[in-house]
């Protein structure tokens, strides 16, 4: 790693990667809020089938839906607390190297004796404290909200602290992938591609098409098997909160291909023959 690399990354990258943590802490509260209202109006809400779609995607068959467990999966499954998530992971590591590339900037920076592969690794270890503040954040936002409702004694927090590791693991993934798309998928490639802008946009492709392989396996049954092909498929909070998965194999398989991508990105970086 690199110390003065660090303190770069935490000047211009350290408020807003911690302040995209404040996303599933507020969804928390609002699951609190929501809740008294949402246990006396249940029956209407079914009734009217306003909650079909929701349960599908939520697991009611492995959680009851009229539970306070099922409502407070919210901080970690939304949409936007993930989206939240991946922003954080992304910043620095699309920042450096493929942001500095397109500032030609990177070359000054390489000529420097920060090595190729030490970038990149300084880059991603950047994200790890804020994987872990992700990880947390929903936890303390189902504790705030939980007690805001005044059940927290009816959830299962040691559950929601393995689906925080998941969370973690889901971050350390992003982190590795966008060093990869940050560096190039190929290496000893000529030119000075990628850029920030075709990093961020070859990543929001892959979020895309695993967002709806996610929901083709989740609604179609011959397409089960999707699940395994995208990140969100090996993160299921529902399933852990149910305990009929393992949290601690999910989540290593997700640590662990973020881990690859990284290798790749430190081999490819290395074998880069321009900045």
């Amino acid at each position: 790693m690199n110390a003065p690399l660090i303190a770069l990354l935490l000047r211009r990258h350290g408020l807003a990667c911690a302040l995209t943590a404040l996303v599933p802490v507020l969804l928390g509260v609002v699951a609190g809020e929501l809740w008294p209202e949402y246990r006396d109006q249940f029956a209407t809400i079914e009734k009217f089938g306003v909650m079909k779609l929701v349960k599908n995607f939520l697991r009611s068959d492995l959680i009851p839906s009229d539970s306070s467990t099922f409502v407070f999966q919210l901080p970690y499954v939304h949409p936007v607390s993930m989206l939240a998530l991946i922003v954080a992971m992304a910043l620095p590591t699309l920042g450096w190297p493929a942001g500095a590339r397109g500032r030609n900037v990177l070359d000054l920076v390489l000529a420097t004796p920060l090595r190729r592969g030490e970038l990149v690794v300084t880059a991603f270890v950047f994200t790890l404290p804020f994987a872990l503040l992700h990880a947390l954040a929903p936890l303390a936002g189902v504790a705030l909200g939980a007690a805001r409702a005044g059940i927290a004694g009816e959830l299962p927090f040691a559950a929601f602290l393995r689906v925080s590791g998941e969370t973690f693991a889901l971050g350390v993934f992003f982190a590795g992938l966008t060093a990869l798309l940050s560096v190039g998928l190929r290496p000893r490639r000529l030119s000075r591609t990628p850029e920030a802008g075709q990093a961020l946009t070859l990543l929001s492709g892959i979020v895309l098409w695993s967002l709806l392989a996610e929901v083709v396996a989740t609604m179609w049954e011959p397409a089960r098997w999707l699940k395994h092909c995208t990140p969100f498929g090996w993160f299921e909070p529902p399933q852990v909160l149910a305990g009929t998965t393992s949290a601690l194999r999910d989540g290593g398989v997700l640590a662990a291909a973020g881990l690859l991508c990284l290798a790749l990105a430190v081999r490819n970086q290395r074998a880069r023959r321009s900045a």
